[in-house]
């Protein structure tokens, strides 16, 4: 990774989450409940690059545990979450700090293209292990085989934060498929998510979950702007 990620101010995507007003917002709240939907009540979970906390600290059942490599961020999920969930500093590179086959759901949000193909394989070898028989993996990243490039550019103009030195691997579905079955996980499915539901926020906030409810889900699967994966372990 070369970009410094304590650019990112304390807590910014924690804040933006909880504005409940505008596109960026309802993009994590609609992101972040396919998330909670595909986690069982009982699943004892870790989240990989969980930021300031804001999926577990929000939509957990109480039994999640999140890391990430930013202190900052951590410091903060712990002062404002961390009486619901805990929170670990990681260092860069090392194994997670986890028993073998220890969880049943490992989540990792918008995290892999902000690493290159060895760091990637690295941290999914790992999740791997973590994962008990059968225990499943859930991870999204953008789908650069849909039109996210040009929303993407559209975000960097607009935003406080840039992604344009943070996104340095892109992927679609084929390729999401492809690593996912070259680190070893089994049952794949691989499709997309998030379309036009989210823009209709800035009009007004429940009419966007309106047109989520509505919006063909086939139409989604096949060129929404965000790719959703479900593996298991083997």
């Amino acid at each position: 990774m070369k970009y410094n990620y304590s650019q990112i101010p304390v807590g910014y995507y924690d804040i933006l989450h909880n504005k409940r007003s505008g596109l960026q917002s309802k993009w994590h709240w609609l992101k972040f409940l396919k998330f909670k939907n595909s986690i069982l009540p009982s699943d004892l979970h870790l989240d990989v690059g969980c930021g300031p906390g804001t999926f577990i600290g929000n939509y957990s059942y109480g039994n999640s545990t999140g890391v990430d490599i930013a202190l900052t961020q951590i410091k903060y999920a712990q002062n404002k979450y961390g009486s619901k969930c805990q929170f670990l500093h990681v260092a860069p590179n090392d194994p997670l700090p986890f028993e073998d086959q220890k969880f049943d759901t490992i989540s990792m949000i918008e995290l892999i293209e902000h690493l290159t193909d060895e760091q990637i394989f690295d941290l999914l070898s790992d999740v791997k292990r973590l994962l008990k028989k059968d225990g499943r993996l859930l991870l999204s990243t953008p789908n650069y085989g849909s039109g996210w490039p040009i929303l993407e550019k559209f975000v960097n103009l607009m935003g406080a934060v840039s992604y344009e030195e943070q996104h340095i691997n892109h992927f679609n579905k084929k390729r999401l498929n492809l690593l996912l079955q070259m680190v070893g996980f089994k049952k794949i499915n691989v499709e997309s998510y998030l379309l036009a539901a989210p823009f209709f926020a800035s009009i007004n906030w429940n009419f966007s979950d309106l047109i989520h409810k509505h919006e063909p889900k086939w139409i989604t699967r096949k060129i929404g702007f965000l790719l959703f994966a479900h593996a298991q372990n083997s």
